[in-house]
């Protein structure tokens, strides 16, 4: 999917939400006391649709805003990144489950680590003893919200009291591309 593709998407689903709060909104304004609840479920529902595809709309024009973008380049989210590593460890034959977010010690694996980090080079090393994920990110902060993600995701304890931004980036050149690296090593 391209950027230009996923502006499309969310601004549709956008302007397809608005609409709904704005139709729910009207429903509750001309109720005497509290009227029907079930018009009051209906708007908080669509408020609640608001606000999460609102956020995602907001996030994709702040990544448009902050660099340069071809709209024609590929579009790839935290969560997109974080699916093609468990696929990937999947068909290697690690026993991870679909529904575990890593893999589990009680389905046969006795050791799991995973590594993350940013860099300038995005070339695999296939000499290191785990399996290296590169991945393209926009800049430095796309790299950080990607690095938060993939901490919560893959690393037991990396969404408590984490905080990316306390992290110090110092040997990323930004004017250069910007990869998230990964590494994951599994002992069966």
């Amino acid at each position: 999917m391209t950027y230009q593709e996923r502006y499309t998407e969310l601004f549709q689903k956008y302007e397809s939400v608005t609409k709904a709060l704005h139709e729910a909104t009207q429903k509750i304004s001309f109720l005497d006391g509290f009227g029907d609840t079930g018009e009051l479920g209906s708007y908080l529902k669509a408020q609640r649709e608001y606000r999460y595809v609102e956020r995602d709309f907001q996030q994709l024009l702040k990544y448009v805003t902050s660099k340069n973008l071809n709209p024609t380049s590929e579009y790839i989210l935290g969560d997109y990144m974080y699916g093609i590593i468990k696929e990937d460890q999947q068909n290697k034959g690690t026993p991870w489950k679909d529904e575990e977010l890593t893999p589990s010690t009680k389905g046969g694996v006795r050791g799991y680590e995973s590594l993350i980090g940013l860099t300038n080079d995005g070339e695999i090393n296939r000499m290191i003893q785990g399996t290296e994920y590169k991945f393209p990110v926009l800049n430095l902060t796309h790299g950080r919200e990607c690095y938060n993600y993939l901490a919560k995701m893959l690393q037991n304890g990396g969404g408590d009291g984490f905080d990316v931004n306390n992290l110090k980036f110092d040997n990323i050149d930004e004017v250069k591309q910007i990869y998230i690296k990964v590494v994951v090593t599994i002992w069966l």
